[in-house]
C-alpha cells in the first residue's frame, strides 16, 4: 500500500474472541491481510480444525467460528495459512479448571411425581 511517498507492507493477522476458555468452547476467529478469494487452513497446535468452505472474501478478510478441541491446560497456537502461504497466528489459553457440571433443576430431591388422569399402572 502506498500513501504519498510512503510504502506500507500489510501482513495478515488473526484475532480470537474469546482468547481463553475450555474444551468445546466456540470461538469467533477473524482475520485480514490475506490473499483475496482464496481457501485457507486453520490449525490448533498443528491439528487441522478448518471449517468447511473456508475462504477469504474479496478484501482478503474472513470471520467465522471454531470449536476448541480436546487439549491440556495452557497456551495453544491457532494458525491460519492461505493458499498463497500468507500466515498469522494467535494464542488460545486453555483453562485449567473445567466448566461446572450442570445441576439438576427439577424435580427437587425427595420430590414425588404422579400421573394425571385416570391412567393406572397395570
Amino acid at each position: 500500500m502506498t500513501v504519498g511517498d510512503l510504502n506500507f507492507n500489510v501482513g495478515p493477522f488473526v484475532t480470537l474472541s474469546p482468547d481463553a476458555g475450555h474444551v468445546g468452547s466456540t470461538v469467533e476467529i477473524m482475520g485480514s491481510g490475506y490473499a483475496p478469494n482464496v481457501a485457507f487452513q486453520i490449525t490448533y497446535d498443528d491439528k487441522d480444525i478448518t471449517p468447511a468452505d473456508s475462504a477469504t472474501d474479496a478484501t482478503g478478510s474472513f470471520d467465522g467460528t471454531i470449536t476448541i478441541p480436546v487439549s491440556k491446560a495452557g497456551a495453544h497456537v491457532i494458525r491460519v495459512v492461505d493458499a498463497q502461504r500468507n500466515s498469522a497466528r494467535a494464542t488460545f489459553a486453555m483453562d485449567s479448571v473445567p466448566p461446572p457440571v450442570p445441576g439438576l433443576i427439577s424435580p427437587d430431591d425427595s420430590a414425588r411425581i404422579g400421573l394425571l388422569g385416570a391412567s393406572r399402572p397395570p
